[in-house]
């Protein structure tokens, strides 16, 4: 398989697995569910560093150790500014990919 080939494909499994982890990142919160929330901001952090996609990788650092210190207080602001990042990765990636 060729790099191009391979990248398309690790791109689309991000693409595939993203949406699936922000919403159990808002499930996390919606429930106070500091274990769901950590979780999954843990894998949508290292996913988005692989991408270099720094800005999705603070925000996620950052709703990861608010959910390992139990502090969801701030949380909902976090997630939403995870989920508008993520549709600007989301792009940038499509485009790597058809590109």
């Amino acid at each position: 398989m060729g790099g191009q080939e391979y990248l398309v494909e690790l791109i689309d499994a991000f693409l595939e697995d993203a949406p699936q982890l922000l919403s159990q990142l808002r499930v996390g919160f919606e429930d106070s569910d500091a274990s769901t929330l950590t979780r999954a901001a843990h894998t949508l952090k290292s996913n988005s560093a692989e991408f270099g996609a720094t800005n999705l990788y603070h925000l996620c650092k950052d709703l990861e150790a608010m959910g390992k210190a139990g502090t969801l207080d701030d949380v909902a602001q976090l997630v939403v500014q995870a989920e508008t990042e993520y549709e600007r990765v989301k792009v940038a990636l499509e485009g790597e990919r058809n590109g």
